[in-house]
């Protein structure tokens, strides 16, 4: 069989490992893959198939610029044009023998756009694309829901890879990284990191951490870059005059992500809207415990022995008072155990299986 010739769009390959680590595995099954940004034209794919002739199947993955250009205009007649735009861009590209493929990754996007037309948008693009990853039996269930139209005929499950050998070694031991930030060594360290936006719930798990902060063997770390210098103040505000809240407020590198990573005994993710993390599976390959809302369990991934999921302030409270140094190391051991076997290269080849199985008649 010939190798496929794949162009992955959007490209977010800077900062993501995840595209990455994806192409690496599609390659090892002989997948040409190529990054390409979507084209600022009214038929895109249409577009990009006219320009890049080779390519045989566009396997599109976030779509928030494509949302972006449709939703913008405030005339009805315009939004319906585009959207009709859309729907021919696939055809016409489909029935010229390139496939398309879509791995919904979010529910809709955190950018904020107009909820009731971006569901247009993304029902229209599972209706015309040949087919759909999704990352979770759940995830399926909850996207099939939410859209509002069956999607499980055209859609298959390929769960998200882990990080191992992704990220550099910590530079020290967590004792001596630990001494560095004065945390000691029966202090339970609670970690939250990645870019920081407002629908993450940071706010929440600060006020939530504040209320159990008369507990000195608890310390919280923040690290990531804000949103805006808006929200950099909202946080900062927040975290004032909190002595065991310790705050790193920019671009977090891989060398100081590790580093804290290590030092952590717990990862709390408070955000729910999305449909997989690939924090929470990098905390898994660092064999680190969770703390999750209970929509988390859309994730399909996290072992039930490796996580505490809340759905409630009160319960997230009664969670962090009972943490538990020795039990959080024991469901970090499950989460690792798990991890391995979230390998690439099966990834690889049920994509690429994927691939060369998509019927030229898929509707």
């Amino acid at each position: 069989m010939k190798n496929k010739k794949i162009a992955f769009i959007p490209n977010w390959s800077k900062g993501n490992p995840y595209q990455n680590l994806l192409k690496s595995s599609c390659e090892k099954f002989n997948a040409e893959v190529e990054y390409h940004n979507i084209p600022a034209e009214l038929f895109p794919f249409s577009h990009l198939m006219k320009k890049e002739k080779h390519i045989e199947i566009i396997h599109l993955h976030w779509i928030s610029q494509i949302v972006s250009r449709i939703s913008w205009s405030k005339k009805p007649f315009v939004f319906w044009f585009k959207c009709f735009a859309l729907i021919l861009d696939c055809f016409w590209v489909r029935i010229n023998g390139v496939k398309l493929v879509w791995t919904i990754h979010n529910k809709v996007s955190h950018e904020g756009y107009n909820r009731k037309k971006e569901l247009w948008i993304r029902k229209l693009l599972c209706l015309s694309v040949n087919k759909i990853i999704l990352h979770s039996n759940e995830a399926v269930s909850e996207v099939s829901e939410y859209y509002q139209i069956a999607i499980k005929n055209k859609t298959h499950v390929i769960f998200h890879g882990n990080y191992l050998n992704c990220y550099p070694v910590p530079e020290q031991s967590a004792q001596t990284l630990r001494s560095k930030d004065e945390i000691l060594d029966n202090d339970i360290v609670i970690l939250f990191f990645g870019s920081l936006k407002p629908y993450k719930g940071i706010e929440t798990l600060i006020s939530t951490f504040k209320k159990i902060n008369r507990n000195t063997t608890f310390k919280l770390i923040i690290a990531g870059n804000p949103h805006n210098a808006e929200y950099k103040q909202e946080l900062q505000n927040l975290c004032r005059l909190q002595k065991n809240v310790l705050t790193d407020f920019q671009y977090i590198s891989d060398k100081d992500l590790v580093n804290y990573l290590t030092i952590a005994d717990v990862v709390v993710l408070p955000f729910s809207d999305t449909l997989t993390s690939g924090s929470a599976i990098l905390a898994m390959t660092y064999g680190k415990s969770l703390i999750l809302p209970l929509t988390a369990k859309v994730f399909g991934c996290v072992p039930t022995a490796g996580v505490k999921y809340f759905k409630s302030e009160k319960e997230l409270i009664h969670i962090l008072k009972s943490l538990d140094k020795e039990k959080l190391e024991m469901m970090g051991n499950v989460n690792l155990q798990k991890s391995l076997t979230m390998n690439w290269e099966e990834v690889g080849k049920l994509t690429t299986d994927l691939y060369n199985n998509i019927s030229s008649n898929q509707y």
